[in-house]
């Protein structure tokens, strides 16, 4: 039988940052905090509108993320103590792609009264967009200047439609736009207007979020020569589906995502590719999955190996030539350095090189503005969570300060922006995290589950096979049944739910440790000087403890007896 909850009724309490670290752990490590065991627990019950409006209250995009998001919080997820971590991204995915597909028309939350003043957001990627959600939903006008002729960012620019629908893009999207956000694509800030000539224009705040899309380079002979490009630009040129040749072989320098990306944008496009990596394949950056997906679709992978010349011929590269390396002394990041091999060289023949050795900001976006500050890491100076500049009037977050990330942190720095930016213009206040957190413990009931939940293992969606996937940009992992859906969310935890066991009033039978699958609950006898349980001791000095770590919320003790067990879920949003 599935879980059926029974709300009771509901108190605010005060909880610390530690306690939620220890206890809610996905939800903690989601950089925007969304409460995953409830949208989870909503699958369950089939109620997937719910789920998903749930995931809207903290992501506008639920959609993308359910595809392209490295899912920290499964990382984290406490069935992956003793088995493997809930399925958390396929579930979304799941949720995304049942209600897209039962909806007409997205339709946004009720607007509150519009505003007067207006904000100006550079850059419609992720934590732009994230921004200019979240401030138009509070009624401020809003205009998103963007570089490109899409609205999307890198979003639409430079993930490849095999990993990100474009169908996915739009459906989050359209809330946004459906809030009456205005856009002006084509427009460069800090070549056509500069962000003071924004101010001029009435605009009370600026957000400059326009990412870290500019390509690092090499520093090596012949790389301006024809036939090497570097990331950014080819997977642009993909995914705007402009026409340009490649050849036959392809090699891409770097081991990053961007890396693998261009890889199998490549393969798709009928070339045979080579990605050499001046690593071993432990420290490639990319996700583990996505190299592995890589290697299905026959790419190649030289790893300890790095690029010290481009060779030419009539004007065009044909050959890289490489050197060895090995691995030296950990550096300042904490990996081990590469270290060339003396006279270990080898050449690799090629028609055409992508460099993606990693992405740094482009600054021209504050180019006549020079009293922004800007760190000696070439990144915009912000304040840590309010992300305001040196300027009260101008904030800045996502990759331009924090440097190359993940999706989900830069939606996380788009809601730390729109906060601090209501707070300026209101002339209310933010400021650093407050270590205590104000939280709803609702009472609820617990209730059988399915039968050995605890053996049910892992679900896994269908992907189609390498030699065929990579004839095409279509999208090769498919989605979770219904059955599967379900059947996964039952193997969650419920870490959100806490246990209280009234002990002054239990009558000592013993039948809750007896029944623990975790060996979470004890009996005790403890002397006088004992204090570390002393709510729990009765008259005659005996404890009943329970080990919140071990504890793994089956609610087999709940059938106490003395009706002495209760259960709360502790609502954190």
């Amino acid at each position: 039988m599935a879980v059926a909850i029974e709300e009771k009724s509901s108190q605010l309490g005060v909880v610390d940052y530690n306690t939620l670290i220890r206890n809610i752990r996905c939800q903690y490590r989601c950089p925007v905090h969304m409460d995953i065991p409830e949208y989870i627990r909503l699958i369950v019950q089939g109620k997937y509108n719910e789920s998903y409006n749930l995931m809207r209250e903290t992501n506008p995009f639920p959609s993308v993320c359910g595809r392209v998001c490295y899912h920290p919080c499964e990382s984290e997820c406490k069935k992956g103590d003793t088995d493997e971590p809930v399925a958390i991204n396929n579930l979304k995915r799941f949720v995304t792609d049942y209600v897209q597909s039962h909806t007409t028309k997205p339709s946004p939350k009720l607007r509150i009264k519009q505003r007067e003043e207006k904000v100006a957001i550079i850059g419609s990627g992720p934590a732009g967009l994230t921004a200019a959600y979240d401030l138009a939903n509070l009624g401020y006008g809003i205009t998103v200047f963007e570089k490109e002729p899409v609205v999307g960012g890198m979003l639409r620019l430079c993930i490849p439609s095999y990993r990100l629908p474009r169908e996915q893009i739009k459906f989050d999207l359209q809330y946004i736009i459906n809030l009456g956000v205005e856009f002006k694509l084509n427009t460069n800030i800090g070549k056509d207007l500069t962000i003071d000539d924004i101010l001029n224009k009435g605009y009370k705040a600026v957000f400059i979020a326009t990412g870290a899309h500019k390509s690092n380079s090499l520093g090596i002979p012949g790389e301006d020569t024809k036939g090497v490009l570097d990331c950014i630009e080819f997977l642009k040129n993909v995914n705007l589906k402009k026409s340009f040749e490649i050849g036959t072989k392809v090699t891409v320098i770097g081991g990053g995502s961007s890396a693998i990306d261009s890889a199998r944008s490549a393969v798709r496009l009928g070339s045979e590719v080579t990605i050499i990596y001046r690593r071993s394949r432990e420290e490639m950056p990319a996700h583990s999955m996505e190299i592995k997906e890589a290697e299905e679709e026959g790419i190649k992978i030289k790893c300890l190996a790095s690029p010290i010349e481009f060779i030419s011929e009539d004007g065009k590269v044909k050959a890289v030539k490489c050197i060895e390396m090995k691995l030296g002394e950990i550096d300042e990041n904490g990996r081990p350095r590469p270290v060339p091999v003396p006279e270990k060289e080898f050449t690799v023949e090629t028609d055409f090189v992508i460099n993606a050795i990693g992405q740094i900001p482009d600054l021209e976006v504050i180019s006549g503005s020079s009293d922004i500050n800007v760190s000696s890491k070439g990144t915009i100076e912000a304040e840590d969570i309010i992300l305001r500049t040196n300027r009260p009037n101008i904030f800045a977050g996502g990759d331009i300060v924090t440097g190359s990330g993940i999706i989900i942190d830069a939606i996380a720095q788009g809601h730390f922006a729109a906060r601090s930016i209501n707070s300026y213009i209101t002339g209310g206040t933010s400021g650093a995290r407050s270590e205590e957190i104000l939280v709803s413990l609702e009472e609820t009931d617990f209730s059988e589950r399915e039968n050995n939940y605890d053996t049910i293992k892992r679900q896994l969606p269908e992907i189609i096979a390498g030699e065929e996937r990579n004839m095409s940009f279509s999208e090769f992992t498919k989605c979770f049944t219904e059955e599967q859906a379900k059947t996964e969310a039952e193997r969650c935890l419920h870490c959100d739910k806490t246990i209280e066991i009234e002990t002054l009033d239990c009558v000592l039978c013993g039948r809750c440790a007896n029944v623990c699958p975790t060996n979470a609950i004890h009996i005790l006898t403890v002397d006088g000087k004992e204090t570390r349980f002393r709510s729990f001791i009765d008259k005659e000095g005996i404890v009943k403890y329970k080990d919140r770590k071990a504890c793994m919320k089956c609610g087999i003790c709940g059938d106490c007896p003395a009706d002495t067990i209760k259960v709360k879920k502790v609502v954190w949003r």
